[in-house]
């Protein structure tokens, strides 16, 4: 078969895979391994798929995503170095077995990543290289209760950031010239990441960074005024819209989330980045700068009124642009073959 380009992005909030036409979503949860109560006829658990993902790998079965939320407990999947855990490795089966089966493809499907990571990771290069490395084999496990077997032919690492600016170029948002320099804040779920590149060279000109700024306190803030309400297990994508629209939504229920709750964490953590950025970028002069990251639309009007970022621009897709960046970052990269074969 023929290798299957995608890019994939393992967000701490939201898994993310892209093959240039068709998105696939589902939040970093991962429970179990517990046996699955399977509701419904196969009909309808097909039509729902993305909400009855299960993967087991060797002797241990994971639910992922919102079916995690139904078990009695969940593992965190809280580090930001990608290769530092299993279960990263579970997630992305979990993505790649949800675009077979959504594709309806059979056999060994064979796939060339471009993975978007934090800043931090590229900066390790080798390190980088050696975790691909390990990921880079035919898995075979059983995705939702059926046999499966994929591989992985190739992982191309690239920085979110710089993914962010391949998706904003090609969709007209920027238009960078070679002697300009492009900035991209990523606010995420446990981290923010900002690199300064200049185009065509597609390498960082200044030092990518990686700071703790994160929205997981806003997270952390809406969880627990939920509880409040009976909610015991939040959904993370839920309550990240919760913070723009101040509703917490799942599975029909509609829960009103108080103002106040979450906007001193939203200044603070504007405060953060727009102080540490300006520090860090003192004697740069930037060209152009854009906002990306699931929770750049939540900072986006806080940043806007430091000075400094006076010409920063919010990504017209900024949730996705990372992923759909990746993807088209590992089309232009050659294709190379993989030999090992082993159990996932």
């Amino acid at each position: 078969m023929e290798l299957i380009t995608l890019g994939v992005d393992l967000g701490r909030s939201e898994i993310r895979i892209y093959d240039g036409e068709a998105l696939h979503t589902f939040p970093t949860l991962v429970g179990g391994p517990v046996e699955i109560v399977s509701r419904g006829s196969a009909k309808i658990l097909e039509e729902t798929l993305a909400a009855n993902l299960s993967v087991k790998v060797g002797k241990h079965l994971y639910t992922v995503g919102r079916q995690a939320l139904e078990q009695p407990f969940l593992f965190p999947v809280n580090d930001i170095d990608l290769f530092a855990e299993d279960l990263n490795l579970v997630l992305l089966l979990a993505a790649l077995g949800l675009y077979v089966r959504k594709r309806q493809l059979a056999g060994t499907v064979r796939f060339k990543l471009g993975l978007a990571t934090p800043v931090f990771l590229t900066k390790r290069p080798e390190y980088a290289a050696q975790g691909a490395a390990r990921w880079t084999r035919i898995h075979r496990f059983e995705f939702c209760g059926q046999p499966m077997e994929v591989e992985i032919a190739q992982i191309e690492v690239l920085p979110r950031s710089l993914g962010a600016i391949y998706a904003a170029t090609l969709e007209g948002q920027l238009d960078p010239s070679p002697d300009e320099l492009t900035a991209v804040l990523d606010p995420g779920h446990l981290a923010t990441d900002w690199v300064v590149v200049k185009l065509p060279k597609e390498l960082p000109r200044y030092s990518g960074h990686t700071t703790a700024a994160a929205g997981i306190r806003l997270i952390e803030a809406i969880a627990d005024s939920l509880f409040a309400e009976g909610v015991v297990r939040v959904d993370p994508l839920a309550a990240m819209e919760a913070v723009t629209t101040g509703r917490y939504v799942d599975n029909g229920r509609e829960i009103s989330i108080p103002t106040d709750l979450t906007q001193e964490l939203c200044e603070l953590m504007a405060q953060h980045v727009a102080l540490t950025v300006r520090q860090v970028w003192r004697d740069v002069s930037i060209d152009n700068m854009i906002l990306v990251g699931g929770f750049g639309q939540v900072l986006f009007p806080l940043l806007s009124q430091y000075p400094y970022f006076g010409s920063l621009v919010l990504a017209s897709d900024s949730r996705y642009f990372n992923v759909k960046g990746a993807y088209e970052y590992v089309t232009r990269v050659p294709d190379r073959s993989v030999v090992e074969s082993v159990e996932a």
